[in-house]
């Protein structure tokens, strides 16, 4: 919540709640007083002073007092959980009234709207924000194969040059076939005169050269092409939403870095069969390494589960936890399982990928993300909890902040 003078930041004149006020830079100070007052419940504050914001938009302010209401009452929206009108409101502030995309990274009134998808989507929006969702996609790609620029570079100047020396052979090799085979004049005076024997190696060279070298070049572009859908595939899922605790949604994105999630997509008794042998016989060694599992039923009533029967039978030391892993820890009841938000979203991508790979949606797939959010391994079915158990590396393991297994 900040007030923007010129230069964004600035002091607000101190005004009784009881003052009418004249003046859009009134209005917007009086709603700073209201909101700051900690006497009233936090929601009853922002939605006083939203009010007054938004009045203030109606009272001819300069561009400096535009940019304080929309701002200030973007961040009433945010406490409010109007998520939309939030990013709205900064849509335009930033867009429009010059406000720096940095202020939101720092101002603790914010803090809830930037775990939100649709902070991420602002981002790719306005002035100074974060890289939309291609830029993304094409940085993940090419952080899997840091040097194939450099590569392609070589190569394709190898195929260059062959080809060059492919055309000019044929049209020496063309020559000669016009003279009866009679050798070709060499080009620098004392060089021996090249026979067409000489000239259809020389073809057969730089053909072969060019075929080999362009057959390794498309495969280049293959992988390219393979990496980016990939990627693609990556941010897709990033982007959709499950519930930690009883309000937080965030998107899987806000994971990274936090816990190995698990997507199981399937018949809901499939779903529940897999979950119950984790917690029978793999609780303590899945959590160690930091698996969260996320359950999409294809079909069916979503109803509230226990929450006591989410969980594995101890939590970590949340001492030694960032925040967000701790809230993990803690989500549901003992940090097993995260509920799917906007299930019809999480069908959608699974229903697209299964047609993709002409699967059943009933046999089940599941997913398994490293901690970078980058998809492991994948398959038709559930996963095997004892491969997971043994073969992924305890999640306090410092290098797997660098290097997944």
């Amino acid at each position: 919540m900040k007030a923007f003078p010129s230069n964004q930041q600035g002091t607000t004149i101190a005004l009784s709640a009881s003052v009418e006020p004249k003046s859009a830079e009134e209005s917007i100070n009086l709603g700073l007083e209201i909101f700051k007052d900690k006497a009233a419940p936090l929601k009853t504050r922002a939605a006083k002073a939203l009010n007054l914001f938004n009045r203030a938009k109606g009272m001819a302010p300069n561009d400096d007092e535009m940019r304080a209401a929309l701002y200030n009452g973007a961040c009433c929206d945010v406490q409010l959980g109007n998520w939309d009108d939030a990013a709205d409101a900064l849509r335009v502030c930033i867009n429009d009234y010059d406000l720096k995309f940095s202020v939101l990274l720092s101002d603790p009134d914010m803090a809830p709207f930037r775990e939100r998808r649709e902070f991420d989507e602002l981002g790719a929006e306005v002035r100074g924000g974060n890289p939309d969702s291609k830029s993304k996609v094409r940085l993940r790609a090419e952080a899997r194969n840091p040097f194939r620029f450099s590569r392609m570079t070589i190569l394709g100047g190898l195929d260059l040059g062959a080809f060059v020396g492919l055309i000019i052979i044929t049209a020496k090799l063309v020559g000669q076939l016009a003279n009866g085979g009679a050798p070709a004049q060499p080009l620098i005076e004392g060089e021996e005169a090249e026979t067409i024997a000489t000239s259809l190696q020389n073809f057969a060279i730089n053909l072969v050269a060019v075929l080999g070298l362009s057959y390794v070049l498309k495969g280049e572009f293959d992988n390219i092409k393979r990496d980016e859908d990939a990627a693609e595939r990556e941010e897709s899922v990033g982007t959709l939403q499950v519930k930690i605790g009883k309000r937080r949604v965030v998107p899987l994105s806000r994971l990274r870095q936090s816990a190995r999630i698990v997507v199981l997509y399937g018949p809901r008794g499939m779903l529940s069969g897999a979950v119950k042998d984790a917690k029978r016989r793999w609780a303590s060694e899945l959590k160690r390494r930091g698996v969260v599992i996320v359950q999409v039923p294809i079909t069916g009533q979503e109803e509230e589960d226990d929450e006591e029967s989410r969980g594995f039978a101890s939590s970590p030391d949340e001492a030694e936890m960032s925040p967000m892993e701790a809230a993990v820890a803690n989500a549901g009841s003992k940090g097993l399982e995260l509920d799917a938000v906007a299930l019809d979203e999480w069908r959608a991508f699974f229903d697209r990928l299964m047609s993709e790979k002409d699967m059943n949606r009933r046999d089940g797939v599941y997913l398994q993300l490293n901690l970078d959010g980058a998809i492991r391994v994948s398959g038709v079915g559930m996963p095997s909890w004892d491969a997971m158990a043994t073969g992924l590396s305890l999640k306090e393991d410092w290098t797997n902040r660098m290097v997944e297994q």
